[in-house]
């Protein structure tokens, strides 16, 4: 099991809250070499205008480190920006796809998926939920297009309810992705979410398979694996009886301090690498 998984944490260049789920943020080579020295494979770019970032340089400067980008991840356009894919306003949702075709093109730069979370928005109160839903599902299969030109995969994110609205649960995420019918849209789990919405977390890893293309691990206080309850030794288990073979991200609130729950989380997963 130990060389199945790679290691990644999140990362972003903005001012964030200090409640923010991100590690490290700041200048990114500063941070890539940073993580580097902490034993790191990849860090998740967390970003707010994917027009903003330097490419060429960051890319020269992971192969220098020898250091993967393992997603680019988009709701900082939600949480920050106010857009969302599922937006009544139509210059509004095409503002949002325009920015998610950016992030598509340099995933493709990077090689590494492109995370669908936040940024779907939320389906109004009022409002009867399969037009949006209709909505929503008309611009994955879009992004999925263009995604396929370039190479690159979307992994949709289950989130629970008090964040989200709809798509929740590991099967829910599951059931709409069977029902796209595309091979490049792929889900992604995190475990922070799981342990609000599933009865058995092991047993939704199992449930999702092979459709699994990217994973978070928080525990459930947002904070680094081992600092919680989380039974990660069972997802552990489960995520290599799937075989899944990819990136395992710390999407975690900086907490004690920014180093000591990066290093305190690989230490961690470590360990559970060596069971």
């Amino acid at each position: 099991m130990k060389n199945r998984f790679r290691f990644s944490l999140s990362i972003a260049t903005e001012k964030l809250s200090p409640s923010a789920p991100v590690i490290f943020r700041g200048e990114i080579q500063d941070i890539i070499k940073k993580a580097k020295q902490i034993g790191y494979d990849g860090i998740e770019l967390q970003l707010r205008d994917p027009d903003k970032l330097d490419a060429e340089a960051v890319k020269k400067y992971c192969e220098a480190e020898k250091m993967g980008i393992s997603a680019i991840a988009t709701g900082l356009e939600y949480s920050l920006n106010g857009l969302s894919m599922i937006d009544d306003d139509n210059a509004r949702r095409e503002k949002m796809r325009g920015k998610l075709i950016k992030d598509i093109e340099l995933a493709g730069f990077f090689g590494c998926p492109v995370i669908i979370g936040c940024v779907r928005g939320n389906i109004p109160s009022d409002r009867d939920p399969s037009v949006y839903l209709q909505r929503f599902q008309k611009e994955m299969l879009f992004l999925s297009d263009i995604a396929e030109q370039h190479h690159v995969t979307l992994v949709l994110e289950a989130i629970n309810f008090y964040l989200n609205n709809y798509l929740n649960t590991i099967q829910e995420t599951c059931d709409f992705i069977d029902s796209l019918g595309r091979s490049n849209i792929k889900l992604h789990i995190d475990t922070h979410h799981m342990v609000i919405e599933e009865i058995n977390m092991a047993r939704a890893v199992r449930y999702a398979g092979s459709r699994i293309g990217y994973v978070h691990f928080a525990d459930n206080n947002r904070m680094y694996p081992g600092a919680g309850s989380i039974d990660f030794k069972s997802i552990v288990e489960a995520l290599d009886s799937v075989h899944y073979n990819g990136y395992i991200t710390l999407e975690i609130i900086p907490r004690p301090s920014d180093e000591a729950c990066a290093v305190r989380g690989l230490e961690y997963l470590n360990s559970l690498m060596n069971i």
